[in-house]
């Protein structure tokens, strides 16, 4: 079997779940196997999941009942039932394009490679991650595939690489050392490709369009984020400061300016729209600022560094000078200017 689709869903509406099963049941080859992983969402909607994959009988499926654990633990559910040499992710309120499956195993046997990363297409008009041609990486050239998942500049890729799952194809055997992190809630997809990009030895990226990404109330982080944002978010950076460790030494300081930016936003999105005094949100920047990510960002990079910008210059000197009054000043105009 070339492929393994998983696709975990909670709660999701049947409308969507059907839809998404109807174009992968529409693919112009059926060499895939697809698994459905219900994440707990109670038995009345596994019953009606159930007759959804019961009348597909053209393709193989194999639907799973799990207990609520988030879409980490669920996609590992399907990684670990998966029998494809190569694993795809979906998600279950999108659709993938009818020529995906036979692309991506033409791709992968032309090229041999461990990864293939195709388009994905939002809401039926803009695509993104849009190469013209299809690139090859192996090797010591795959930090350019990283440079760009990251947003690194200078780099070889002039377009971003999303951090989505979804759009790719990768090779079973690498998937199932990976795995995703259990209990992360936050930015899941993206630690996932950094890790396994850290495991092979040749990317491809092609222009194909094969994910149709659907923006509703059940497309990834949400309410739930704004409600508690750093409890959220503060797993995703201890997994980011043990990736920085792991990655080629050449992209430390473009790593460390990534960290800044994730700061930077974390103040905007988590601080300044707190109802609390100005001196309590600069006691937070401060108590921010000592997580070992952005102590090692704010150590490891110089003023002089070539991935700051004259703006980023200041505020960095203003973090090395634990100056973060003028800092809260600063980041606050920012965001006025750009709110106008």
């Amino acid at each position: 079997m070339f492929l393994s689709i998983i696709m975990p869903t909670y709660k999701t509406p049947t409308k969507y779940v059907e839809r998404m099963i109807n174009s992968i049941t529409e693919q112009t080859v059926k060499d895939f196997e697809l698994i459905v992983i219900d994440d707990g969402s109670g038995e009345e909607y596994f019953c009606q999941l159930q007759q959804i994959c019961d009348i597909r009988k053209d393709i193989n499926i194999q639907l799973i009942k799990g207990e609520h654990q988030g879409v980490s633990s669920t996609r590992n559910i399907g990684i670990e039932k998966a029998r494809g040499k190569y694993i795809a992710f979906v998600d279950a309120d999108d659709t993938v394009s009818p020529c995906f499956v036979e692309e991506a195993r033409e791709y992968t046997e032309n090229y041999r490679a461990d990864i293939v990363f195709g388009c994905l297409q939002m809401d039926g008009n803009e695509c993104v991650q849009s190469g013209k041609k299809i690139e090859i990486f192996q090797n010591n050239d795959i930090c350019e595939v990283v440079k760009s998942l990251v947003n690194i500049r200078p780099r070889k890729i002039n377009y971003r690489i999303l951090g989505s799952p979804c759009a790719r194809v990768y090779r079973s055997d690498i998937v199932k050392n990976v795995c995703f992190t259990p209990g992360l809630g936050y930015c899941e997809d993206f630690i996932f490709n950094r890790k396994i990009l850290n495991c092979v030895n040749k990317v491809i990226v092609v222009p194909d369009i094969w994910y149709h990404y659907y923006i509703n109330d059940f497309s990834a982080m949400n309410k739930k984020v704004k409600e508690n944002y750093f409890e959220m978010v503060k797993p995703y950076w201890d997994e980011l400061y043990l990736l920085n460790n792991k990655d080629n030494p050449e992209l430390n300081d473009g790593l460390y300016e990534m960290s800044l930016r994730l700061y930077y936003s974390s103040i905007i999105e988590g601080v300044l729209y707190k109802r609390t005094t100005r001196k309590e949100k600069i006691e937070e920047m401060k108590s921010i600022a000592d997580h070992k990510l952005f102590q090692q960002a704010i150590d490891g990079l110089k003023i002089t560094s070539r991935y700051l910008c004259p703006s980023r210059k200041l505020e960095l000197m203003l973090l090395k000078s634990n100056n973060f009054g003028l800092l809260y000043k600063l980041i606050e105009v920012n965001r006025r200017n750009k709110l106008k």
